[in-house]
């Protein structure tokens, strides 16, 4: 989209990296940046699938927020041959036979559509044994990242990929408008007999956490994919409102 950029990450020979590691669909790669003088690290969902990995590439998927540094250092100066330093892979997002459901039911918003393009491509390449009822929340129709590419998913997996896009910002017509409700989750899937997997920004998890309550799920059959970054700190319950727009210089002591 125009917000959005995907990234293909193949092995840099020259510092060692001859080949890359597999990874569950799911996982993501903590990326090292120094901006302005300042190391910083960063999460990043593969959308890749892991037969992707195998054949030499990773690939994530990234939008430009505004007030986001990290993703705006990103689209200005990663270029074709740009070196980067990431981990391997990480997380525990992931679909694990043993703890879920075959059914997964997948709830996303914006960028958090990447560790699930993961899943469904291992579900179409027939590496992943598990059905995936989509819910995908856009504000606009031109704003769905990957948007042809789930139909095409959807048309090669024989019925195990199924993606419903919910629309906020427009009335679109094509797809269902407002938000992911409990309402619309039991429309389309059975959320008893499933696993819901959750992965978009902060305001959808606020949101989306009174519709999980009120299915009343055990807690094992939801799983949150959360990045550690919280905006708006300042409307947390607790913090002290006196305090906004203040700067403190903090000394930490490690070990």
């Amino acid at each position: 989209t125009r917000a959005a950029k995907t990234y293909r990450l193949v092995p840099d020979n020259e510092s060692g990296t001859s080949e890359l590691a597999v990874f569950r669909p799911g996982q993501y790669l903590s990326f090292s940046f120094n901006i302005g003088g300042s190391s910083v690290t960063r999460p990043y969902s593969l959308s890749s699938s892991p037969g992707e990995a195998i054949k030499g590439y990773y690939e994530i998927t990234v939008k430009e927020n505004e007030g986001n540094f990290v993703s705006k250092h990103i689209f200005d100066t990663w270029k074709n041959g740009s070196k980067v330093l990431a981990s391997g892979p990480l997380g525990f997002f992931y679909h694990e036979k043993l703890r879920d459901s075959k059914n997964i039911i997948g709830l996303a918003g914006g960028c958090g559509i990447t560790p699930f393009r993961s899943m469904a491509k291992s579900i179409a390449e027939g590496s992943m044994d598990a059905d995936l009822t989509l819910f995908y929340g856009s504000n606009a129709i031109e704003e769905i990242i990957f948007h042809n590419e789930f139909r095409e998913l959807e048309a090669a997996s024989k019925g195990r990929i199924k993606v419903i896009h919910v629309i906020s910002g427009e009335n679109s017509g094509a797809y269902e408008n407002g938000f992911i409700t409990q309402g619309l989750i039991k429309k389309y899937s059975d959320p008893y007999n499933g696993s819901v997997f959750i992965s978009g920004p902060q305001i959808m998890y606020e949101y989306l956490q009174k519709e999980i309550n009120t299915l009343g799920l055990r807690k094992k059959f939801v799983r949150w994919e959360t990045f550690g970054e919280v905006k708006c700190i300042d409307k947390a319950d607790g913090y002290p409102l006196e305090k906004i727009g203040e700067v403190h210089k903090l000394i930490v002591h490690m070990g």
